[in-house]
C-alpha cells in the first residue's frame, strides 16, 4: 500500500514537471523575438562568481596611522623684530633700538617680505645666521626670548612708527672699539650708543 502511494506521487511529480514544461515552450513559441533573445543572453552569460579578500589580522602589528602633514606657522613678525633687536643691540638706548627697528621694518616692505623672511632669507641682520649657526650662543638667546622693551618697541615699529628716528638713515652696525673711543665708517650719518647709522 505505501509503495502504491510512492509511485502514484512520482507519476503526479513527473505530470507537473511535464506540464510545466509544455507551458513554457508554449509562452517561449508564442513570445516577441526580442524577449527570446535577451533570456537566451541572460542564459549564456555565466554568473560571475563572487570574490572574497581575506584580511589577516595580527594583534602584535600596529595599524599604520597616518602622520600629518606639518604645515608651516605664520611668521610672527612682532616676535622675530624684538630678537632680532635684542640681539643686534639689547643693550643700547631705547632710541636706538627704535631707530632699528624702523629701518629693519622699512627694508622688510621694501622687498616685500615680512620680517621673517628678511631675517632669515638675506643678510641683512647677519646675526640670526650667526645664532643659527650657535644655537646656545648668546644671539640665539635673544630670538628665542627676548625683552619686553623690544617686544613693545618692534609691536609699535610694525604699526609705522618711529620712522622718523632713521634720521635718513637705511643701514645700522655696531661701532668698532679704538681705545677708548667708538668709531663707525666714514660714511656714517650719526651715531647712538655703540650703534653707527648709515644712509
Amino acid at each position: 500500500m505505501k509503495r502504491r502511494r510512492f509511485e502514484d506521487d512520482h507519476r503526479i511529480a513527473l505530470t507537473l514537471t511535464c506540464a510545466v514544461l509544455c507551458a513554457l515552450c508554449i509562452i517561449a513559441l508564442n513570445a516577441p523575438a526580442n524577449v527570446v533573445e535577451s533570456l537566451a543572453l541572460t542564459l549564456e552569460t555565466p554568473t560571475p562568481r563572487p570574490t572574497w579578500t581575506v584580511v589577516w589580522l595580527d594583534p602584535a602589528t600596529p595599524t599604520a596611522t597616518p602622520t600629518p602633514t606639518a604645515t608651516p606657522s605664520p611668521c610672527d613678525e612682532v616676535f622675530q623684530l624684538a630678537g632680532a633687536l635684542d640681539a643686534e643691540g639689547r643693550k643700547q638706548p631705547e632710541y636706538v633700538r627704535m631707530a632699528m627697528s624702523a629701518i629693519v621694518v622699512r627694508e622688510a616692505r621694501s622687498r616685500q617680505m615680512n620680517i621673517c623672511a628678511l631675517t632669515e632669507r638675506t643678510n641683512f641682520l647677519s646675526v640670526w645666521h650667526y645664532a643659527q649657526r650657535d644655537p646656545f650662543s648668546w644671539h640665539a638667546q635673544q630670538f628665542a626670548r627676548p625683552s619686553e622693551s623690544s617686544l613693545r618697541i618692534a609691536r609699535d615699529a610694525l604699526a609705522g612708527q618711529f620712522d622718523a628716528l632713521r634720521n635718513g638713515a637705511m643701514h645700522f652696525d655696531g661701532a668698532r672699539q679704538q681705545g677708548d673711543e667708538w668709531a663707525c665708517r666714514p660714511e656714517v650719518m650719526w651715531r647712538g650708543g655703540t650703534t653707527c647709522f648709515y644712509p
